[in-house]
């Protein structure tokens, strides 16, 4: 299967209960070879009797049973309804506006696993998905990255643990739920509501670097606050019929 690439280990095969000769290219009779670049896997007998494969896999992500050598290909393979599951944590490479786009209807399950991401190098675009259940960290100021030109709308981000800030860009409907965000370090604001983002915060608990805001909404963004734990006083931007919050209490 083409999504086996590069992520078969210690390919072992026997025919008839005997071992196999591993060759880079196999042709002949008892041989057998598999190819990362392609993932094919490739054995030579001379007649069709029992023979037994065993490997170890390094799949990324997965849908369902099938597995992703990239939690990018789990992502663009995904149909309304699955759920890409990570396996392992991911780092990004270095690369300034690259976009994730996400079908509708999907939910990306981190599965306590850890997402690294460099500067903009892993933004999330799309409509109704959710990223729930993992963690996201960087060295820049943001980790987390929502929204790019494309339209986003109907995104919630459910127990999820930030190391940095969440950047919001050009998204209606964005829920933080349950997300623990900290910018200690990063030298910024745990939420940033850029413009044209529209953010509520649900619950959670937002550290923003010493000395600046928790939250913080540009002139043509928006943050409604329902619930959570702020460093500073979130008060202006408290949702309607949800009262005062005070800096480092929940109120209901």
């Amino acid at each position: 299967d083409v999504n086996n690439r590069d992520v078969l280990r210690d390919v072992v095969a026997t025919h008839n209960g005997n071992a196999m000769t591993k060759v880079d290219n196999a042709v002949n009779d008892q041989e057998y070879s598999y190819n990362g670049e392609t993932g094919i896997l490739t054995i030579v007998t001379k007649t069709f009797s029992p023979f037994n494969v065993r490997y170890k896999t390094d799949f990324a992500a997965r849908i369902g049973n099938l597995g992703y050598a990239t939690l990018d290909s789990a992502i663009v393979a995904a149909k309304a309804g699955d759920t890409v599951t990570l396996l392992k944590d991911v780092t990004y490479a270095y690369n300034p506006y690259y976009v994730l786009e996400v079908e509708s209807n999907t939910v990306i399950d981190l599965n306590g696993k850890t997402i690294t991401v460099p500067f903009m190098s892993a933004i999330f675009q799309g409509k109704n998905f959710t990223i729930k259940n993992g963690n996201f960290a960087s060295d820049a100021a943001f980790a987390l990255w929502i929204g790019d030109e494309g339209t986003t709308d109907s995104v919630v981000i459910e127990n999820v643990t930030v190391n940095g800030g969440i950047n919001v860009y050009n998204a209606d409907n964005v829920l933080l739920r349950n997300v623990t965000a900290d910018a200690t370090g990063h030298t910024y604001y745990a939420v940033w509501a850029d413009e044209n983002a529209h953010i509520t915060v649900e619950s959670g608990k937002y550290t923003g670097e010493s000395g600046m805001a928790a939250i913080l909404s540009c002139s043509e963004g928006e943050i409604a606050v329902k619930g959570g734990t702020f460093s500073t006083d979130p008060s202006e931007y408290v949702a309607d019929g949800y009262g005062t919050v005070a800096k480092e209490t929940y109120y209901e």
